[in-house]
């Protein structure tokens, strides 16, 4: 099955013909319809709704790219698949060709399991021990605090978040194992300029952070802003009843508009996309104000 959709724009024909196809997929493999495991980059198969929903939150949040074996919803499993041709290519070599079937498990450097016999060898052994024990660290870290009166991650959960994260803006590994290096730095490790904010004797006061960036996830918003008659009609307002007589009345008669109805034009056409501009306030750039 075509899966290339998955990596295309969420606006794009592709990619809402290609997860109307994964819903259908979804639908004829689902024992209930309306509880199939949601694979948008905010649920990550964890949460189970209808179709309906499913495809608002593809629509809404994109589905995770990495998400190409899809075992939640009904597609076989590739590491089964390999279970099953390695077992079929062992037992067409026959029971007369032992000792080349264990000749190449050597040349291998493979585990010794007799399945017939029940036999194991050390390494296999070896091998099934510690991977019982890092089932069991997983367990033990779904149940332990983050840290002593953390109330809202245990090690296993705040680990899962990090690798939300990490796949969700393309952190790459050097970046984001470097970071762990400078939680107790005080200094920035570019200019050394100090961490924290420096008192009006030049003492630092340590705990009090000398720059604090403060973030708002503006999508929910929107949202919000959508759901008001009112403000939805004035957010179309430039598409819908503005007077477009050449004349400078509105943002959308600026250049800037204009040019990135030209540079994306798909963007362009759908009149209720919001374009983000930055402004400021109570300052004077020309001369200091006082009063």
């Amino acid at each position: 099955m075509d899966k290339s959709w998955m990596l295309e724009d969420r606006r794009s024909r592709a990619y809402e013909l290609g997860f109307e196809g994964f819903l259908k997929f979804a639908a004829e493999n689902a024992t209930n319809e309306n509880n199939i495991p949601c694979p948008c980059w905010d649920c990550g198969n964890t949460k189970d709704f209808g179709r309906g929903i499913i495809k608002g939150h593809l629509f809404s949040y994109g589905i995770t790219p990495t998400y190409q074996n899809w075992i939640w919803h009904g597609e076989p499993s590739k590491s089964a698949s390999n279970l099953d041709s390695h077992v079929d290519s062992t037992h067409k070599r026959g029971p007369g060709n032992t000792h080349e079937a264990e000749a190449d498990r050597e040349d291998d450097h493979e585990p010794v399991i007799d399945v017939d016999s029940g036999y194991m060898d050390g390494n296999a052994y070896d091998d099934s021990r510690i991977h019982h024990n890092e089932f069991t660290d997983f367990f033990e870290n779904a149940d332990q605090l983050l840290f002593p009166g953390c109330k809202n991650f245990t090690n296993l959960s705040a680990l899962l978040e990090c690798y939300k994260l990490k796949g969700q803006f393309g952190i790459s590994d050097t970046c984001f194992t470097s970071m762990g290096d400078y939680k107790n730095a005080k200094t920035c490790p570019t200019c050394d300029i100090s961490r924290y904010k420096l008192g009006k004797d030049n003492i630092v006061k340590e705990g009090v952070p000398a720059k604090v960036l403060w973030y708002f996830s503006p999508i929910p918003r929107f949202q919000k802003m959508f759901k008001t008659s009112e403000i939805a009609e004035n957010l179309i307002w430039h598409a819908s009843d503005r007077e477009n007589d050449g004349h400078m009345r509105h943002p959308a008669d600026s250049p800037q508009w204009k040019l990135v109805n030209h540079k994306w034009p798909e963007f362009g056409k759908e009149a209720r996309n919001l374009r983000l501009a930055l402004s400021t306030d109570g300052f004077s750039p020309h001369r200091a104000l006082t009063g």
